[in-house]
């Protein structure tokens, strides 16, 4: 029954270095929680009670923290406005979670304390005019590390976090294709050119008119399993790409302005996943090859791609003309399905990055 609460213990006994271990999944109403340690162990330095544990999942415990908001800089940041939402949830409560709301705002040095009672996760924002959004989901107290619960409060409690907002700078219209692009790569085994301002593949696959990089899908496919790749390659001397990592608390995640560094820019970059099929076999279904995952270094949401298009160069090398754009969001090409953003700047030569959303060049 839903609304009955399920406390499960699985204990496995194994001997590591003469010293036993124990796991257990507790199942609260509608949350699954793995709560397990080594015994005798620091792992968790303040290991609740079953009954203790329950209460705080339950009823909520006691939680504190503090804010700290700053530039990028490490300046405090006055009169951000600070909103916290800290988790009740009744597991007998068929309707859903419930949330107390905190809104508060920062002091001149930038600090906004927290309070409350929550059932173990919370999650705030913060934001202020003329800044992006900063935003920190995904709180778990009752597995954070070395976290937990002490005394009806949780570990650790009065905690500082420290929260970077990123100014508005100069926002631009970009191409962009909303959703992206999603469908099948026209073409396996060759290259094939795309559009970034056409949003399309050149001929004769579609209508694009200008060759920006080229992609290339290969499979190598055998009974054991697959290896599928993706390359970007370039038409002309001087373009190029290059990775960069995400600021993914920040709603612009982005560097402002691409690099013009042309040693930061290759012509070439291949990404791939292995798959390895494994043999199944269950009474639904009876027979069949499982995929799992072996390794992938395709572009999630932790990293972004920075590109140097339709390059023109001088006799000394230098640029004298081209378009930046960045490709982010996962870059997902199994089974040969293509699943690809981009934001390109419309002016030549101009660097910047930080795309006004939902406007498009006329």
């Amino acid at each position: 029954m839903t609304r009955m609460i399920t406390i499960i213990f699985v204990l496995a006994s194994l001997v590591v270095i003469g010293q036993v271990k124990y796991t257990e999944e507790w199942i609260l109403g509608r949350s699954r929680i793995n709560y397990g340690r080594p015994i005798d162990t620091d792992v968790f330095p303040y290991h609740p009670s079953q009954k203790e544990f329950y209460h705080a999942v339950t009823k909520g415990a006691e939680v504190a923290f503090t804010i700290k908001v700053m530039d990028e800089k490490r300046n405090p940041i006055e009169d951000a406005n600070v909103v916290c939402l800290l988790e009740l949830d009744d597991a007998f409560n068929q309707a859903g979670k419930n949330y107390t709301k905190i809104d508060k705002f920062t002091d001149a040095n930038g600090f906004v304390f927290i309070n409350g009672k929550c059932d173990g996760f919370a999650c705030f924002n913060v934001k202020k005019t003329g800044w992006y959004k900063s935003s920190y989901k995904d709180m778990y107290f009752f597995y954070m590390n070395n976290y937990s619960l002490q005394d009806g409060k949780w570990q650790p409690y009065g905690l500082t976090h420290e929260v970077v907002l990123r100014p508005i700078k100069m926002q631009i219209p970009m191409y962009n294709p909303q959703a992206g692009y999603v469908g099948k790569l026209p073409a396996m085994g060759i290259s094939v050119g795309i559009d970034l301002f056409m949003y399309d593949w050149v001929a004769p696959y579609g209508k694009g008119k200008t060759i920006d990089f080229f992609l290339q899908y290969d499979i190598i496919e055998n009974k054991e399993g697959k290896c599928e790749t993706l390359t970007f390659t370039f038409p002309n001397k001087g373009d190029g790409i290059y990775r960069s990592q995400c600021m993914k608390w920040s709603d612009f995640r982005t560097d402002y302005e691409a690099s013009e560094d042309s040693s930061m820019y290759l012509d070439t970059m291949k990404f791939h996943r292995e798959v390895k099929y494994v043999y199944m076999k269950n009474h639904r279904r009876g027979e069949f090859y499982e995929e799992r995952l072996v390794f992938q270094n395709d572009i999630g949401y932790e990293d972004y791609l920075v590109l140097r298009t339709r390059t023109k160069l001088d006799e000394n090398g230098n640029v004298t003309y081209c378009h930046y754009s960045k490709i982010i969001n996962p870059i997902k090409f199994a089974g040969g399905k293509l699943w690809i953003e981009w934001f390109t700047n419309p002016t030549p030569n101009d660097s910047n990055l930080e795309e006004l959303s939902g406007v498009l060049p006329q």
